[in-house]
């Protein structure tokens, strides 16, 4: 989590909405329309209304278009790569970003094409190809240095801290940060400094200067606070949480994640939401492992949905590209019979993927949970000799734990002499699986055994023998991983 692929989305919209702005006066004097749905799609970018946006950004398209308006066109394509990044649709924004480069490039504008060059940077970024991160954004500095007053250049560079960050060029990184924040402070725009600390706080979180990132990060979430900005607020708490949590402060990260829930519940940005629950389950992994279950749980359940819309949006883009293409079917039925045998062919064909595409995306829908398990399977028998070793030494002192009722993650830890989260970290690799599950299973395990082979012993016995002191919630803990109480397992055991 330390290396962080989420950028400041609201950095790039503000980019989209001066350029627009700066622009739109050419195209709107042709059509008092046009100007409406200019202002109606501002406002919708604005207040976070991007599928909305994208409707409206459609439509000035496609009115520019039929009057030949090319500078609409890059405009309402402008928006559609500002929405489509906003709502984590890379794909489509990369194809918009193309889209406008193609336009700018012919018309020769050094503005647009630095902050053309810039948003390919983000995109590349975002998708975790960072070599072509930093391609454009070397390109994006070098056409913004050619502009009058260069009103863009810390944006530049505070795109090119998180490029050169992400290709651990540490120190370049930090110094592109040090003056994008410079510029903005210079220029008096507070909030955009406080990102840019932000953006500071992660480059030395990634060089393990715990105590300057931390700093940073407090100094970056008071300025936000004060300004309103939600987004970078929640994103720069969410930061913070994950230092914490990498330093071993569950108790601190806590209240960050939370933050971070609170914020993305009013805003809707599910992605970040979904990263602060893992991190909450991750801080309560430790002290509360019912309550990071929950967490764990409301994280699957939020990755499923956004799946789950993804996979919906795919559908209906192929369903509207299928109706597309049904009607030129027909024209071409109405000129020759020849055509009608092909149209019937590719139709079925068309039909057939369709249908194929449905029950795969139900099928991986409802079999998500079971294929993450049986990658970590895989992972778990891939295991090294000294995985081997190291999980026969663990799996002994989680039974000699047993033994004494005390099988905590700091126990064990103790018996190897390093730190809990780095047990948990080995575990992890070794397993595929977190601390707390792995020495539950063991245990579980373990009980599956004394349940058949002592069929005379008490269930609060079986409970005493596993570590356990509470023999209702070994009961609980065992319904839950198996499906049945520890009483049906010892009875369909004997019956078989």
């Amino acid at each position: 989590m330390s290396k962080t692929i989420y950028f400041i989305p609201i950095i790039f919209l503000l980019i989209f909405i001066t350029s627009c702005k700066s622009n739109n006066h050419k195209g709107r004097d042709s059509s008092s329309e046009l100007s409406i749905l200019f202002d109606s799609a501002e406002a919708k970018l604005n207040s976070s209304e991007f599928k909305e946006c994208l409707a409206i950004a459609d439509i000035i398209e496609k009115h520019a278009k039929d009057k030949h308006d090319t500078i609409s066109v890059a405009n309402a394509i402008s928006y559609k790569f500002a929405a489509y990044q906003a709502l984590g649709n890379l794909d489509s924004a990369l194809i918009m970003g193309l889209r406008l480069f193609k336009i700018d490039s012919i018309a020769g504008n050094i503005s647009d094409l630095s902050s053309d060059c810039n948003n390919m940077a983000y995109i590349y970024q975002a998708m975790l190809q960072h070599e072509h991160a930093k391609y454009f954004i070397d390109k994006a500095i070098e056409y913004e240095k050619s502009v009058p007053k260069q009103p863009h250049l810390s944006i530049r560079y505070g795109i090119a801290s998180e490029v050169y960050n992400s290709l651990d060029r540490k120190e370049e990184a930090l110094q592109f940060a040090h003056i994008a924040y410079q510029l903005d402070i210079d220029s008096g725009f507070t909030t955009k400094a406080a990102r840019r600390l932000s953006q500071i706080a992660q480059v030395y979180s990634d060089m393990d200067s715990i105590k300057q990132a931390e700093q940073n990060f407090i100094k970056a979430i008071r300025i936000l606070t004060n300004e309103g900005e939600r987004h970078s607020l929640a994103i720069s708490y969410r930061q913070l949480g994950s230092l914490y949590l990498k330093n071993g402060k569950d108790t601190k990260a806590i209240p960050c994640f939370e933050k971070v829930v609170g914020i993305t519940s009013k805003t809707g940005e599910k992605r970040l939401q979904m990263d602060a629950y893992r991190g909450l389950s991750e801080a309560y992994d430790k002290s509360n492992p019912q309550k990071a279950l929950t967490f764990q749980k409301s994280y699957s359940a939020l990755k499923d949905s956004l799946y789950k819309e993804e996979t919906n949006r795919l559908m209906s883009e192929f369903q509207v590209k299928y109706e597309s293409a049904e009607k030129d079917y027909l024209i071409r039925e109405q000129k020759t019979s020849l055509r009608v045998h092909k149209i019937i062919m590719w139709l079925s064909i068309a039909l057939f993927v369709l249908t194929i595409l449905v029950i795969c995306g139900i099928y991986i829908t409802t079999r998500l949970r079971k294929i993450n398990k049986e990658i970590i399977e895989i992972i778990a028998e891939k295991k090294s000799p000294a995985d081997i070793e190291f999980l026969e030494k663990l799996n002994s002192l989680i039974k000699e734990g047993m033994e004494n009722c005390n099988v905590t993650l700091d126990a064990l830890a103790d018996k190897f002499c390093i730190t809990n989260q780095q047990l948990r970290r080995k575990i992890f690799a070794a397993t595929g699986e977190t601390g707390a599950a792995y020495v539950q299973r063991i245990r579980m395990e373990h009980a599956k055994t004394l349940l058949i082979q002592n069929n005379t012993d008490t269930i609060e016995k079986v409970a005493y023998d596993c570590g356990y002191e509470d023999g209702k919630y070994f009961a609980r803990a065992f319904k839950k991983m198996y499906g049945m109480t520890p009483t049906q397992y010892r009875k369909s055991s004997n019956i078989c």
